[in-house]
């Protein structure tokens, strides 16, 4: 039996690198101090199919939708923000605001299935709640250009743009809808459907032939309030002053119903990404709050698939993904010394080193070669003198210095050798 078309298995070196930048973000995370925040995969439908609304193509077209044993409206999660809302709303979590999250975790949505485009993929994405201070904006965007600098992907370019508030989107919309209207038969099928959907996703149109009514269209800075236009340009200033590169984008338009003023992606030039360069996107989004709850409660975030991540940094800096080799390797001989060896094991282990030894039963020298693998700081060896004497013949690989030892003394050095690495790494030393 093959897995559902568009989903993919983790094992192996995939898992490895999930691993290690999973742990790399819950560092982030920490460091800025967001609180982790877990919503289910399931909603009631209502929640993402929602009346009145410039609907988004994904949850127009793209949900997974099925009725439970009890006949409820069920959806696979295509996006996790609206969750979060409403587990803000059911746990009166507002009271406390501003709050500060990130989330991780899968999403859903049948695309067609392409080039690194998922129906089940990993999101990870941090929120502030409660705040519409224009430094909070600033804030979440240089956030989501330090994680790509920091993970070692250069090669990025920040575009930011607004909205304006709701009034201006409306207005815009108006606007949109009067220009397209007089061209709208020459024009492809799809932007014939959202110019009563969502008329601002047809200026993401890639049609060719479409381009030259959409380079025509008016633009929003042109019908966006004063206010609006101040907030942009403070948020620009505050970005220079924090040394974030960008740029500004009059046409870029996130294709998400419910977000205003402040919108930005961060996308990248890696070839290994092909022509669906897209690395993150986020923005302001008080109208959700307001649309799903009537609750007026301002908020901002981004999120980022990891499995685009983890594609550009092998290409950009792989050796993030190096595994860090496991302390020691132990080498037995008999079943009496295997017996031994465990119960070490267990005593180092409760000490936080790592260790292991071959669970399968093979000779000595495929033991050394399975010791290969994990690429051991040290190396040790359990016989009958050993185990008599509760010692152990250890070997420093680095230089194949070899000597016998207790258990104390073999963790005295084992920490001294990894604190030693550390600080080479931290450091950059030799």
């Amino acid at each position: 039996m093959n897995r559902v078309t568009g989903t993919y298995d983790v094992y192996g070196k995939y898992s490895k690198e999930f691993r290690i930048l999973e742990d790399k973000l819950f560092k982030i995370a920490k460091l800025y101090n967001y609180d982790y925040i877990k919503t289910p995969i399931i909603e009631k439908s209502s929640l993402y199919h929602r009346e009145n609304n410039n609907t988004t193509d994904n949850v127009e077209k793209h949900t997974y939708d099925f009725k439970d044993l009890s006949g409820e409206e069920i959806t696979l999660r295509p996006e996790i923000n609206s969750g979060i809302a409403r587990t803000i709303i059911d746990n009166n979590l507002y009271n406390n605001n501003p709050l500060k999250y990130y989330y991780y975790g899968d999403v859903f949505r049948y695309d067609k299935p392409q080039k690194d485009r998922y129906r089940e993929f990993t999101q990870f994405g941090f929120e502030v709640i409660g705040s519409n201070q224009i430094i909070v904006d600033t804030d979440i965007i240089k956030l989501a250009h330090d994680i790509y600098k920091g993970l070692g992907v250069n090669d990025i370019t920040l575009t930011i743009n607004s909205l304006g508030n709701i009034n201006d989107i409306n207005n815009y919309r108006t606007e949109l809808i009067n220009y397209f209207s007089k061209y709208i038969d020459d024009m492809c099928d799809e932007c014939k459907k959202r110019i009563i959907n969502n008329p601002l996703r047809i200026l993401d149109c890639k049609n060719k032939k479409d381009q030259e009514i959409i380079n025509n269209a008016p633009k929003l800075i042109d019908v966006m309030s004063k206010e609006s236009r101040n907030r942009f340009e403070r948020i620009q200033q505050l970005l220079h002053d924090r040394n974030v590169q960008f740029v500004v984008d009059d046409r870029f338009i996130r294709g998400i119903d419910y977000q205003n003023d402040t919108i930005f992606e961060i996308t990248s030039n890696d070839k290994s990404l092909g022509s669906n360069n897209n690395l993150c996107g986020g923005g302001r989004y008080d109208n959700l709050y307001s649309h799903l709850f009537k609750r007026d409660i301002p908020a901002i975030g981004f999120d980022f698939g990891l499995e685009r991540l983890i594609k550009v940094i092998n290409s950009q800096n792989k050796e993030l993904f190096d595994e860090e080799p496991i302390d020691i390797y132990f080498i037995c001989f008999t079943e009496e010394d295997f017996i031994y060896c465990s119960k070490i094991c267990d005593y180092l282990r409760g000490c936080g080193l790592r260790v292991e030894y071959c669970i399968k039963d093979c000779s000595y020298k495929k033991q050394l070669k399975h010791a290969d693998k994990y690429n051991p700081l040290y190396t040790a060896f359990i016989g009958e003198n050993e185990r008599k004497n509760n010692l152990i013949d250890i070997r420093d690989n680095s230089n194949n210095d070899r000597k016998v030892l207790n258990i104390n003394d073999i963790i005295k050095i084992v920490n001294t050798k990894n604190n030693e690495r550390q600080k080479v790494k931290k450091y950059g030393s030799k």
